[in-house]
């Protein structure tokens, strides 16, 4: 498998060559934001006639009870599995659930489709993560988004898979080619409050 590689490599952090801006990013910002690798990201889409089955097998291999209703979601400490439709699931584990996924489930119960090289992973945290969020998708976090949740929107046109872990985390799936945009986004929108960026 070929080694990741963070889909912000070599864009500069907000605030270089400015003395005066990096000591006003690390000074109690609002908002957190990091990228991180999910290179053990997987689609499991089962056919309509094998939902059960599927779900059954993927279950098993994870460990975790399965999630069905879309936007529902499991996790532990090792991965999370995401409904994101119906009969369909995001799995981020490591390589090693992967493995034994894709030699769990044959063709004739579902498909599974290797997204860790094609998507990476926007964490954005903190105090006023809320008031960030309320300025991009059309979706109520305050009320109809509890911990737990995951939904697929867009922010400025950019497709994400959000995924909340707790009430001051969010997680935010997006395709590398978009990354430096959300990116963007994220900072031009936490300006007010602060925000301190980790790549990579």
């Amino acid at each position: 498998m070929a080694d990741w590689r963070s889909a912000l490599h070599g864009v500069a952090k907000p605030g270089a060559g400015s003395t005066e801006s990096a000591a006003a990013e690390l000074s109690s910002p609002g908002i957190l934001v990091a990228e991180k690798p999910c290179r053990g990201l997987v689609q499991v889409a089962a056919w309509v006639d094998s939902l059960a089955e599927a779900s059954a097998v993927l279950g098993r291999v994870t460990g975790l009870s399965v999630p069905q209703p879309t936007g529902a979601t499991a996790s532990d400490a090792r991965l999370k599995t995401l409904c994101v439709g119906p009969g369909r699931w995001l799995v981020d584990g490591s390589g090693e659930i992967q493995a034994n996924l894709r030699q769990a489930l044959t063709i004739e119960v579902a498909t599974l489709t290797d997204l860790g090289h094609a998507f990476t992973l926007l964490r954005v945290s903190g105090p006023r993560v809320l008031a960030l969020l309320a300025k991009g998708p059309a979706i109520d976090f305050e009320c109809a988004f509890p911990p737990g949740s995951v939904a697929r929107s867009t922010i400025q046109h950019i497709g994400v898979t959000i995924y909340r872990p707790a009430a001051e985390d969010f997680e935010l799936y997006v395709y590398r080619g978009f990354a430096r945009s959300l990116r963007d986004w994220v900072l031009d929108a936490a300006a007010e409050f602060g925000a301190r960026v980790e790549i990579g």
